[in-house]
């Protein structure tokens, strides 16, 4: 008696192995061949607002002049001259994958900013990072001292 409980005790946790599998793994989903990338703008947010701002992509660049945009905003395009040419490219630096970017700024009563800052992505419309299938994502504003 004691040999089938412990029978019918191996084959009870193996089916519900199995059930957990089919209801976590779920066969046959697969993830969109999409590939989700922002190609736009990085925002640079200061916290006292200067006189100048240069900028690049990456840690081993040329921080370029930054023009404020017609909304009074520091934005930053993921273009020659802040993006190396496409020749120039050095690991993971290219449009849509940046992690960071090299300022420069000029204060009117303050020392100089010369830093380089983590780029930070969020979720946008609907994506969620630790979903199954991510979405697509946004850059944050990159705070500045």
């Amino acid at each position: 008696m004691k040999r089938r409980w412990k029978f019918v005790l191996a084959v009870g946790v193996f089916g519900v192995l199995i059930a957990l599998v089919l209801v976590v793994v779920r066969p046959g989903l697969a993830c969109p061949a999409a590939g989700y990338a922002d190609l736009g703008d990085v925002e640079l947010e200061f916290t006292s607002e200067p006189d100048s701002v240069a900028a690049c992509f990456g840690d081993e660049c040329t921080p370029q002049p930054v023009q404020r945009s017609d909304d009074g905003k520091w934005k930053v395009p993921q273009s020659y001259p802040y993006m190396p040419q496409d020749s120039d490219l050095h690991g993971n630096v290219r449009p849509g994958n940046v992690t960071a970017i090299r300022i420069m700024a000029a204060r009117p009563s303050a020392a100089p900013i010369v830093s380089i800052m983590a780029i930070h992505s969020e979720p946008a419309e609907g994506g969620q990072f630790w979903s199954t299938c991510p979405g697509p994502t946004r850059y944050m504003p990159v705070q500045v001292p």
